[in-house]
This record gives structure tokens, sequence and C-alpha cells, in this order.
């Protein structure tokens, strides 16, 4: 753990991705497409009342570059969301630099 680069003072501070347990939004991804010029249009939900929300991301962007952009865009007290997953049931942060691929 002590080598790994996603333990590294700068990349904690810059994950935002909320740890289980953390108080933070809930952002639960939609869909996520491909457009024609590769960039990634994802469709979300945000916070209790379930928002609709989407943003458009440049082709190789991440969970965390998503999770940044969101947390930028509501105005997120902390910057931290965390990000569910279709699939998943809980955030991870861990997962920060898990490619965003579009979904089925």
């Amino acid at each position: 753990v002590r080598h790994d680069p996603l333990f590294a003072s700068a990349a904690i501070q810059r994950n935002r991705i909320a740890a289980p347990g953390a108080a933070a939004p809930l952002v639960a991804l939609s869909s996520i497409a491909q457009a024609p010029d590769e960039s990634l249009e994802v469709s979300f939900c945000f916070g209790v009342g379930a928002s609709e929300g989407s943003l458009v991301l440049p082709a190789g962007s991440t969970l965390g570059d998503f999770a940044a952009r969101v947390a930028e865009a509501r105005g997120v007290a902390g910057g931290r969301v965390h990000v569910l997953e279709a699939g998943r049931t809980a955030s991870d942060p861990l997962r920060v630099d898990t490619p965003l691929v579009p979904l089925p």
C-alpha cells in the first residue's frame, strides 16, 4: 500500500469519489454513450431527489473525472460524491482510475 500511487497524498486530494460512510451526495450513472467524435455522453441521477443531469466528457475519461465534473457542476460542498455504477451496490474511491465505457 505504501507505494501504491492511489494512496499518494496528491492522488487522495484529487480523488472526488467519496469513501463509504462519508457524508456526500449520491450520483447514479444512468447511461454512457460514445458520440461520433469519441467523446462520452454521460447521463446520471443526482442526490436524494434524483434530479437528472448529463455531461460530455472526453474519450478516455475515468470515474474520477466524472465525479470531479459532477461535484464541480453541482457545487458540492466538500467536493466529493458517491458514484453508483450499474451492477454495483456501493461507491468505491479505489475505482477512481477506472475508464468510463459505454453501457449496453
